[in-house]
């Protein structure tokens, strides 16, 4: 039943004391962003947003600094020594991206030092570089047994630079969701908190309430306002989504320790360090995000040197591959998978040299220098690659569980997802695999909106806005790590067809590059399709806003009939047209409400941008699996103009009409520019 209710009369909210009175008006003295205010998410994500358009220049920065360690690792530690003299530009303050690329530096000698200690002493111990030599002119062993002990160490540093970045995005996410949180329970009235719902709905989620979070911590705004309805306070309705299966990821349990600070003293992340700047920013009348713009995100006050860097890319390291143990732990299959994966990737070269090349599966002197120096790469890159697998798996699947927070989001205003939802997920195998009772549980706590209401549609805006904020930090971090992996591809492949050129034959690293670009390829692929899957999500809200309209429109004419019965007592009468003055007004805001979330949604909306910062479209992941696919194709086709591989008929008269057809396509095209420019040189000279 609809009723017109005022859930904050004679409520009012605890007030800011003391330091947190302090901090709040510090750090928002501006009050807003022009528009919107920034104590909200939309100004929350909006600094979110700068962030991350930052983040990507100083992450392909830290990318250049780390190939440079790499080709010059022997002293890349001495080459750091000139940079920490480097004056920055006023007295206490660094370069950020110079004092990263020290730390780098410094890291690429130790790393180097520790992966290559090893093979120095096996080779210098057994026959030196010539007796190597001969065993790969042998085909006892491939290039490779040496060049993986660099490309190990690349990936040892590109996996050291995105656990630093991890850690920074989680602990600011982290921030920002608590902020938000904070900043409800400090609204006086504010419309949009509160989200009224029937008796049976009431009682049901109150008790869901009272099971998982205690009595004692439901928020004094949810209570009953009728015999027939009650209100629950947007806060708890956060509760309830978050004990549904999907919404937290096992990330979300782990609280990630700012390292920097321990250290330090000094906070890391965007949010600690507007709050730095927030002073400055007063003085001078300006926003904090404009200081920390043209100087903070450049020349931070904090002086970050190499044994401060150090620690912390250690203990940031160590963090995150503790988080994706304790996942594949709960997951023997995954686990399984990664890990037949490494070891696959790890074996294939011995496996190319032996049925390719016709060489040895394994030095003829099983226990020698050689069968040593084979078993020391073989076992490096097994590890290497289960890190390097392993974390792009845990980051992929904590991306791929946002599909879950958009659907449960859908779900509280849209039947139709909410059946999705239970059959979709809750009781497919791909997903968590529960039985009716199981999936029934699950349904029970979940609430389901009246959206002609207009506090409930409100506050699904502001709910849908947090779903964007919550999901910050595996979108963040899919993007990083999604810039980094396309690179390290787009070298790998580079690498490998320039050895080809030089040695013209069928190098094992042709192999190797083949498998990551086809299991890293289709890894992209599944997260760009999730992405795509999460913006049509968000897209068919749109939907459930123009049905609302429909439905109060039709309310909206229902009251617009009610009347006073003939003998009715004056006093009745005038209730009576009080609740339809109420409800009329209600419905109108409601109307008002969509229409402009509505327009929201069509013209500005917050979309998943993994892929360089582009929107995914279904255009975009067909040319990225293209892509990759063609890369695999030119591999291909070198290795039979190589003539190592003798291709079947068809596959060689086809690829001939392919060359023949390029060379046309070549011939139009040059023919028409020339056509073109003659006809622009005529036009000119009557002209």
């Amino acid at each position: 039943m609809y009723s017109h209710y005022s859930p904050r009369e004679s409520k009012k909210p605890p007030k800011l004391e003391g330091a947190e009175k302090e901090e709040h008006e510090k750090r928002y003295f501006m009050g807003s962003y022009g528009t919107f205010g920034m104590d909200t998410i939309h100004g929350r994500l909006f600094e979110l947003q700068v962030y991350v358009e930052s983040l990507n220049y100083h992450i392909f920065l830290c990318f250049a600094f780390t190939l440079i360690a790499l080709v010059f690792w022997p002293i890349a530690a001495l080459l750091a020594i000139p940079l920490a003299y480097m004056p920055g530009p006023e007295p206490g303050r660094q370069d950020k991206d110079m004092a990263m690329f020290k730390v780098i530096l410094v890291l690429a000698t130790i790393i180097g030092i520790a992966l290559w200690s090893c093979p120095i002493i096996i080779i210098s111990l057994g026959g030196g570089l010539d007796h190597f030599h001969k065993l790969i002119l042998a085909k006892e062993m491939n290039f490779l047994d040496f060049l993986d002990f660099l490309l190990s160490e690349l990936m040892v540093l590109l996996t050291i630079v995105f656990a630093w970045v991890y850690h920074e995005i989680s602990i600011t996410t982290a921030k920002y969701k608590e902020s938000a949180c904070e900043s409800w329970k400090q609204r006086d009235g504010e419309f949009g908190l509160d989200l009224q719902f029937t008796k049976q709905q009431y009682e049901r989620l109150r008790g869901v309430l009272k099971d998982n979070v205690g009595e004692e911590k439901i928020s004094a705004y949810t209570h009953k306002v009728s015999e027939d309805a009650g209100v629950i306070n947007i806060q708890d309705i956060v509760e309830i989504l978050e004990v549904l299966p999907g919404w937290n990821g096992d990330s979300d349990h782990q609280t990630l320790v700012d390292h920097l600070y321990v250290k330090t003293g000094e906070a890391t992340g965007l949010f600690a360090e507007l709050a730095k700047v927030s002073n400055e920013a007063k003085e001078k009348n300006i926003w904090p995000i404009d200081v920390w713009l043209v100087r903070e995100q450049y020349y931070p006050k904090t002086y970050l040197d190499v044994n401060v860097g150090l620690y912390v890319a250690y203990k940031n390291t160590m963090d995150l591959c503790a988080i994706v143990l304790r996942y594949f732990a709960l997951r023997p299959v995954q686990a399984g998978l990664v890990i037949f994966l490494a070891l696959t990737r790890s074996i294939l070269p011995r496996f190319w040299l032996h049925f390719v090349l016709e060489g040895k599966m394994w030095p003829t002197d099983t226990f020698g220098a050689g069968g040593r120096l084979v078993a020391y790469s073989t076992v490096l890159t097994f590890f290497v690659s289960l890190v390097w697998l392993g974390v792009f798996w845990f980051v992929l699947m904590e991306y791929r569980r946002n599909l879950c927070q958009c659907m449960i989001i859908s779900s509280i205003v849209d039947a139709r997802s909410r059946v999705k939802f239970s059959q979709s997920y809750l009781m497919s195998c791909m997903w968590f695999g529960m039985d009716s009772e199981q999936s029934e549980a699950v349904l029970s706590k979940m609430p389901l909106l009246d959206m002609r209401i207009s506090s409930n549609v409100a506050a699904f805006w502001r709910l849908r806005d947090y779903c964007t904020l919550d999901r910050s930090n595996e979108r963040m971090g899919m993007s990083v790590l999604l810039s980094i992996v396309i690179i390290w591809l787009l070298l790998k492949f580079l690498l490998t067809m320039a050895t080809m050129y030089v040695s013209g034959g069928l190098p094992a690293i042709l192999i190797v590059t083949l498998f990551d670009l086809v299991v890293f390829g289709i890894m992209l692929i599944v997260a760009l399709q999730a992405a795509l899957a999460m913006n049509s999500m968000m897209d068919q809200h749109k939907q459930v806003f123009v049905e609302a309209k429909y439905e109060v429109t039709m309310a909206h004419g229902k009251h617009s009939r009610i009347t006073g019965y003939a003998g009715e007592a004056d006093e009745k009468a005038g209730d009576l047209q009080k609740h339809k003055d109420n409800a009329h007004h209600d419905l109108e805001l409601c109307r008002r409400l969509l229409t402009e979330y509505l327009d929201l949604c069509n013209e500005y909306d917050a979309r998943d941008t993994i892929l360089f910062g582009m929107e995914v479209t279904p255009g975009k992941i067909v040319s990225s699996a293209g892509t990759m696919a063609l890369a695999v194709m030119t591999l291909l086709q070198k290795m039979i103009a190589n003539g190592a591989v003798d291709p079947p008929d068809v596959l060689e008269e086809r690829l001939k009409q392919q060359a023949r057809k390029q060379v046309a396509l070549a011939a139009v095209h040059t023919t028409a520019k020339i056509a073109h420019s003659g006809a622009k040189f005529l036009a000119g000279k009557f002209a």
